[in-house]
């Protein structure tokens, strides 16, 4: 049962990864060759509503490989990774899944018959009133904020190539500053949009790796197992000695969070102790680690002499008198 658990799983992933992949290289190439213009004429070029189609798809396919793509990371990535994937994702499926079919069917319509035309004079997104350009424009930054987010949290959790994390982020801003760009003659192509292309195929390696990515009984069951902290502390004697309200403090908030199973702590001598940590499983590690960061800069940083050493942390895999596995 346990194998078939880590096969349903690996296969989940890699369908998120193949999703991912056929999603963004649809909307990035849409996108880097969507037609130029405004009015009548750009409705009544045939390749509008095609790229509109795709971008739409696109996105649809790409927000059905999200959740696994994020999933994948999501134990490392830590608060910034869950903003901004859930910016990414409710950003794009207003901006683009809400939208594109809009574009694609209703403006050639209008565009083919006279009575109608006068209200295609404008831009595309002015031409829907004010109220659709704020709600167009709010969707544009939310999907930027979510990008740029999901990048940095990427880059920081290391689960997929740095480099790519960094891409995202740089290319969602660069999407921005460079749509001044858009009437630089370029062919076919949207100088505008080289961005939105970078951060597209950046998703789209990320896709690839999740696919590339090995899944087996024996990684599942280590991130199961009991996992271990070691580190030393180097406390300031007389600090230590005024302070033992604050780190009483810290142990209570230490012995709340989800899955901690204890601490041994062991003296050996002038302030410095040698501290041993028990979580139940290394996703409880994980959000303890990032949990726990403010209270030790405001409870434990300030009693300290020195940087506290990390020893190591891994899964237990003997013990005397203690579980080696989860319950």
């Amino acid at each position: 049962m346990k194998h078939a658990g880590v096969t349903r799983t690996a296969t989940l992933y890699r369908l998120s990864g193949l999703a991912v992949m056929i999603g963004m290289t649809t909307d990035g190439i849409a996108s880097f060759l969507y037609p130029r213009g405004d009015g009548v004429g750009f409705y009544l070029d045939p390749l509008v509503p095609i790229n509109d189609l795709a971008k739409l798809f696109g996105s649809l396919i790409f927000l059905i490989g999200l959740p696994g793509l994020y999933a994948f990371q999501a134990l490392r990535a830590g608060r910034l990774g869950l903003v901004g994937f859930v910016l990414s994702f409710f950003g794009l499926a207003i901006l683009e899944v809400s939208t594109e079919a809009l574009f694609a069917f209703a403006g050639p319509v209008l565009a083919d018959h006279d009575a109608t035309r006068f209200l295609l004079q404008g831009g595309r997104e002015q031409n829907l009133g004010g109220g659709f350009l704020t709600y167009f424009a709010l969707s544009y930054v939310v999907v930027v904020a979510g990008f740029v987010s999901f990048g940095f949290a990427t880059f920081r959790a290391g689960v997929y190539p740095r480099w790519v994390g960094l891409v995202i982020a740089i290319g969602s801003v660069a999407a921005i500053v460079m749509a001044p760009l858009v009437s630089v003659p370029s062919g076919p192509f949207r100088i505008d949009r080289v961005g939105v292309l970078a951060a597209s195929l950046a998703f789209v390696w990320c896709g690839w790796c999740l696919m590339r990515a090995t899944f087996s009984a024996e990684d599942h069951e280590a991130r199961s197992a009991v996992q271990a902290v070691l580190r030393i502390n180097s406390y300031d004697p007389d600090k230590l000695a005024a302070g033992q309200e604050q780190l009483e403090e810290f142990n209570r908030l230490h012995a709340a969070q989800p899955g901690f199973l204890g601490s041994v702590t062991v003296d050996l001598g002038e302030g410095r102790q040698f501290v041993l940590n028990l979580w139940d499983s290394e996703e409880h590690r994980l959000s303890g680690l990032g949990a726990l960061g403010p209270a030790v800069e405001h409870l434990v940083k300030p009693l300290l002499a020195g940087p506290s050493e990390l020893i190591g942390f891994g899964p237990v895999i003997a013990s005397d008198g203690l579980p080696a596995t989860a319950a």
